[in-house]
């Protein structure tokens, strides 16, 4: 083992004995993101020229998002279609062939008498090519299937896994958050012909209140749901997930998230929360922007 895994192993060790609890259920990972959300949200932008790559953005910057988060899973995923893609296939073992024409040559040098024999060395050949056939046909009707669940809890048994997991919904976390703000702020600086625009300034309020058919403020930044969400991005972002003070109250009207050792858990149900009510934000800002012909 090298210095470099030497030292992830202990930092794994040390980050575990403290750090959130784990969801254990592989299933939990997966599906994160629906099926066809992105080319009716694409679609829709599309109305809008100006606003439409914006729109693109914001989907690439989701989806890579959601695919790092998943990159646990993806691994095991991956080793169970290289075995079932092996041990399946019907295609000629070319390996086998290679191996019983390895041993008749070694028989041949092995034993000269057999070179002095045609009939004798002929029936040789014939029987050790029928057994590697029937050696074959065996294999393939002995299917020896991956057991995935086998294989993920062994995986949870390395720290190292472990600590990727946990950090991997956190940044999954942070990362869509920060897509929807840029989204929303791109996509306002339009809408006014701004250069410069900041979240939670007077300019960027007049523009979700006023600049639309109606207001939108609540629906795409203000809403409760909405606010949790900020903050535990700034908890993770700033604090280590820790409860700073404008999440404690938050937090308390909501069952969304739990508490352990004073730090807010992030499992893959509140990363599928947070990208639920962000598709519905931006939905809402698309439907709006696109009544504005100047964004066309």
């Amino acid at each position: 083992m090298t210095q470099d895994e030497e030292t992830s192993r202990a930092v794994g060790r040390n980050v575990m004995s403290y750090a959130d609890p784990l969801e254990t259920r592989m299933e939990e990972y997966r599906n994160v993101f629906p099926d066809g959300w992105a080319a009716m949200f694409l679609e829709s932008a599309g109305q809008a020229v100006k606003i439409a790559p914006l729109a693109f953005n914001l989907v690439v910057d989701w989806q890579s998002a959601v695919y790092t988060a998943g990159m646990p899973i993806a691994i095991i995923d991956h080793v169970k279609g290289y075995h079932d893609g092996f041990s399946k296939s019907d295609e000629p073992n070319t390996e086998m062939l290679q191996i019983l024409e390895g041993l008749i040559a070694r028989l041949a040098r092995e034993v000269p008498n057999l070179n002095g024999d045609a009939v004798l060395k002929q029936e040789l050949v014939q029987m050790i090519i029928k057994l590697g056939i029937e050696q074959r046909q065996i294999v393939s009707e002995v299917r020896v299937e991956f057991d995935v669940d086998q294989a993920w809890n062994q995986y949870l048994g390395s720290d190292v896994y472990r600590l990727g997991l946990w950090g991997s919904q956190r940044i999954c976390f942070i990362a869509m958050w920060n897509a929807y703000e840029n989204f929303l702020i791109r996509v306002l600086k339009r809408v006014g012909n701004l250069q410069n625009l900041r979240a939670n300034e007077r300019p960027f309020f007049n523009l979700l209140q006023k600049e639309f058919e109606r207001n939108i403020d609540l629906e795409c930044w203000g809403s409760d749901d909405l606010k949790l969400a900020r903050e535990v991005r700034n908890s993770l972002s700033h604090a280590g997930g820790g409860l700073i003070d404008k999440l404690v109250p938050l937090l308390e009207k909501s069952c969304v998230f739990s508490v352990t050792n004073e730090r807010v858990n992030v499992y893959p149900a509140q990363v599928k929360w947070l990208l639920g009510i962000l598709q519905t934000s931006a939905m809402t800002l698309i439907e709006q922007t696109i009544k504005l012909p100047r964004c066309h």
